[in-house]
């Protein structure tokens, strides 16, 4: 059974391979970063399109989930600083968003006979899929650790580990 909440200190121990300012630490973030973050998450949190088994992806109800994160992203990314650390992580999930969509869009019509589609169109799909959630899981993870936010639900399942743990 995975476990539903993450701490962003587990989430720290977890991971490996990127430096980042720790919350507390280094700096101390503006409170209207903290929020931005803070909805950004929880918002994503409910985005069963990031860690939803497969089988249960359809890929029309995808395309339409990635392009509302797509739009929260960018509503959220108007109120930030270009300076800041928290605008360069909206900008990498959204362009793993656009990325995705690109990817898919020639396939498109095909999928939306899903699951008769076929097979390379499932391909396409699948593997543009479970690259997006890995961009999101690494940001998320770095966007937690520096703000200081927990993760909930079935969110936590595309949250890099250290595998030696």
């Amino acid at each position: 059974m995975n476990k539903l909440v993450l701490t962003f200190q587990e989430i720290k121990g977890r991971l490996t391979g990127f430096s980042i300012p720790i919350f507390g630490l280094s700096w101390q973030p503006d409170e209207p970063e903290i929020k931005i973050a803070k909805r950004i998450i929880t918002t994503l949190e409910d985005r069963r399109v990031l860690y939803s088994p497969y089988v249960l992806e359809v890929p029309k109800h995808c395309i339409n989930s990635v392009l509302e994160i797509r739009k929260l992203l960018s509503d959220e990314i108007g109120k930030i600083s270009q300076q800041k650390e928290l605008y360069n992580d909206i900008q990498l999930l959204r362009a793993a968003c656009r990325k995705f969509l690109n990817y898919i869009q020639e396939y498109e019509k095909d999928l939306d006979e899903f699951p008769n589609s076929s097979m390379l169109s499932g391909f396409v799909f699948f593997t543009s899929l479970g690259e997006m959630r890995g961009v999101f899981g690494f940001v998320i993870s770095k966007i937690a650790i520096s703000y200081g936010i927990n993760i909930t639900g079935d969110l936590v399942n595309i949250i890099p580990i250290n595998k030696t743990d």
